[in-house]
């Protein structure tokens, strides 16, 4: 449950500030660095957690509820479902409950720091040795560079995810029990503690992500293109429409040119013929003054 708000929060975030930090005040576009995926990844990271920190202790506790702990005694009744999970923890613990190991998550922003870097590194790099845009990747492709990104950024991480997991069950708070969460890992089991489980996250995590990513990529892709063709229609559809006021207007013209010509004595028809060059114009052919003729032998006719 916990990851659905979690990726659509991150995914929209991100691509807005990427947004943001790569368009100029002119309003002209400029490549993404490195160090503007960084920031993006790191930007998304934190508001990811602050929305979703409370969803994943209700998944830490009901996970361990039924383990023999220490706390168990806090909570003698087992919770019966998310939203009585949500319910209890703000009605017992409050929002201290609720943010427990924000800490250590906030410190799992340097797993996005490197997971989309790498990942877009590793995009362009694919798409350089194939000769290609980063875009024309297959699925096979963008599910290689996802996964690759993913574990490095995992196995990197992972000790913070050992120290928030501690801090869930444990309700600590989301700061003051860093240190002891720490203490607690390191006496028991050493530095291999906050390793614990390691192995398992990857063979869970990693088919994920690249399922994420790779969904991802092929709907933005496929959603740009039909943006594409659309607006391409519109624009072709705004010219033949606009084709067809002209052939229209240019119609009107010549009837109002024709109902004029109707209105004049046989006389003044004989004197006055169109003008090859002016739509709408007649040209005055008499000798003397006329009142009619204008500058250049021709008169607007009044419509």
């Amino acid at each position: 449950m916990a990851l659905l708000p979690n990726w659509a929060v991150y995914f929209t975030v991100y691509d807005k500030l990427k947004h943001v930090m790569t368009t100029e005040a002119c309003g002209r576009k400029t490549s993404p660095t490195p160090a503007i995926h960084c920031a993006a990844a790191a930007g998304a990271g934190a508001a990811t957690l602050v929305v979703t920190n409370p969803l994943w202790v209700v998944k830490t506790r009901m996970q361990t509820q039924n383990m023999t702990l220490k706390m168990r005694a806090i909570r003698a009744v087992p919770y019966t479902g998310t939203l009585d999970a949500l319910i209890r923890i703000t009605r017992e613990e409050g929002m201290v409950g609720l943010y427990s190991g924000l800490a250590p998550s906030m410190m799992g922003i340097f797993h996005v720091g490197i997971q989309f870097p790498l990942y877009e590194y590793s995009k362009s790099m694919v798409a350089e040795r194939t000769q290609r845009k980063s875009e024309d990747l297959t699925a096979l492709e963008l599910i290689g560079t996802s996964a690759f990104a993913k574990m490095v950024a995992s196995t990197a991480t992972y000790p913070h995810e050992v120290v928030r997991s501690y801090m869930h069950v444990s309700g600590s708070g989301p700061i003051s029990g860093v240190s002891l969460a720490c203490k607690t890992i390191f006496l028991e089991d050493g530095i291999r503690g906050f390793y614990r489980g390691c192995l398992t996250n990857l063979l869970r995590t990693t088919p994920a992500a690249a399922l994420t990513f790779t969904s991802f990529e092929l709907i933005s892709r496929s959603m740009k293109q039909y943006v594409e063709i659309d607006i391409q229609e519109r624009t072709e559809a705004l010219q033949l429409q606009d084709e067809r006021h002209r052939v229209e207007l240019a119609d009107a013209v010549g009837h109002a040119v024709e109902e004029n010509m109707k209105s004049l004595t046989s006389k003044e028809k004989k004197t006055f013929s169109y003008c090859s060059t002016r739509p709408g114009v007649i040209a005055c052919d008499c000798s003397g003054p006329c009142s009619r003729r204008s500058r250049g032998g021709h008169e607007e006719l009044d419509r």
